[in-house]
């Protein structure tokens, strides 16, 4: 999932919505709002237009796609309040999820299931459940794997990633 034009060029990590690929530009990892508990947990992925949907490039006598409706977007897959039960990203490492579980354990004190992931290309839509599982650590950045599906205007797209988290410690 990770491309590289040259191999002096960064490796660019991509979201796909089936096939269609999107540039990351940046993915981001921290602690929640502290008053949500100890597990409360968010992460960020921000992404570029997608090279593929270069409309300028299309022959005027193109048929339209239902793929004409992520043209232009810079998708942004966000998830908040997901209740990792760790302290500290570090123990994040080797484990899997899935959001929402299943069956639903007990989430947090006081909170119902709700789909916590959500995919926001012209505006934000819930994803079906979602597979995470973090693989590494580089620099103070946690690698992860994120799968599942998302829906949009009765179509069904395959979503994956595989990107760096930036770590952003709690502010005090």
């Amino acid at each position: 999932m990770a491309c590289s034009m040259t191999e002096d060029a960064p490796q660019v990590d991509y979201l796909f919505l089936n096939t269609i690929a999107f540039p990351v530009r940046r993915g981001v990892l921290s602690r929640g709002r502290e008053e949500l508990g100890d597990y409360s947990w968010e992460l960020e992925v921000y992404c570029g237009e997608s090279p593929q949907l270069d409309y300028q490039n299309w022959p005027d006598d193109r048929p339209e796609t239902i793929d004409d409706l992520l043209v232009g977007a810079e998708p942004l897959l966000s998830a908040q309040r997901l209740p990792l039960r760790v302290r500290s990203p570090d123990e994040l490492i080797g484990r899997e999820y899935l959001f929402p579980p299943t069956p639903e354990p007990d989430l947090l004190d006081g909170v119902t299931a709700w789909p916590f992931f959500f995919l926001y290309v012209w505006e934000g839509c819930a994803t079906s459940q979602m597979q995470v599982t973090f693989t590494g650590k580089q620099d103070g950045r946690y690698r992860v794997e994120i799968s599942g599906e998302y829906f949009n205007s009765g179509v069904s797209y395959a979503l994956r990633v595989q990107v760096w988290l930036e770590w952003q410690q709690p502010v005090a």
